[in-house]
């Protein structure tokens, strides 16, 4: 401010505190009054040209300074937040390998489980046949193998290091959309199924009120005053 003259602002002030009282006290009921709306546009778009007028060089002068101070500060900062970046991403990879790990393991104990259920179940079944009960040794045969209990994996919790926080994060994504919507449909979870208000902002804009809008979608129309010299 202490670029600008201070009774230039003033003036300014002014201007625009008048330009504010008379659009407040505007009453429009005839064609009159709507010369005089014209006309107390007009004005105010002038009035507003001689603020912008006042004050774009000095902010133009003082961007052009902020400019050059954030980029040799973007200039410095940003390799440093980059090799933030890898640091997170190494981390982000080894915890990673130790989940990887993890699951190997519940796995390859799950598979032993399964091979240790077939071998008594066809014990079983072997049982059965000596004894002469051929359909209860094909029921067992037949029947399908599941571990008799969940594999039970000690794994140990991951590291702990002093300035390195870890918090797991969820998201989804859409798979197959026809089944998401069918599933909103079935469930009643409609809340789910957002729309994507820009597409049918331009349905809206193209079709001009000429052809129906899709079910479920009203028509809003606006009208826009704009001040013309």
């Amino acid at each position: 401010m202490s670029e600008i003259k201070t009774e230039i602002v003033e003036a300014a002030e002014a201007q625009s505190t008048d330009i504010v009282a008379r659009a407040h006290a505007l009453q429009i009921n005839n064609e009159h009054d709507l010369e005089v709306a014209a006309g107390l546009m007009r004005a105010a778009n002038v009035i507003l040209g001689e603020i912008d007028g006042i004050f774009k060089e000095p902010t133009s002068a003082a961007y052009a300074t902020h400019r050059s101070i954030k980029g040799k500060w973007n200039e410095l900062a940003d390799p440093v937040k980059a090799a933030i970046t890898t640091i997170k991403n190494r981390v982000k990879t080894f915890h990673r390998n130790l989940e990887i790990e993890a699951e190997k393991a519940r796995k390859a104990e799950s598979d032993r489980l399964a091979k240790l259920e077939e071998e008594r179940q066809l014990e079983a079944a072997i049982k059965a046949e000596e004894s002469g009960d051929v359909a209860k040794a094909e029921e067992i045969i037949s029947a399908p193998v599941v571990p008799v209990r969940k594999p039970l994996i000690s794994t140990p919790p991951p590291p702990k290091t002093e300035g390195i926080q870890k918090q797991k994060t969820y998201k989804a994504t859409v798979r197959n959309l026809r089944d998401f919507v069918a599933w909103c449909v079935a469930n009643n979870e409609v809340r789910y199924l957002q729309p994507v208000q820009p597409l049918l902002d331009r349905l809206a804009a193209e079709n001009r009120g000429e052809s129906p809008m899709p079910d479920g979608v009203d028509l809003v129309t606006d009208l826009i005053i704009k001040s013309v010299k």
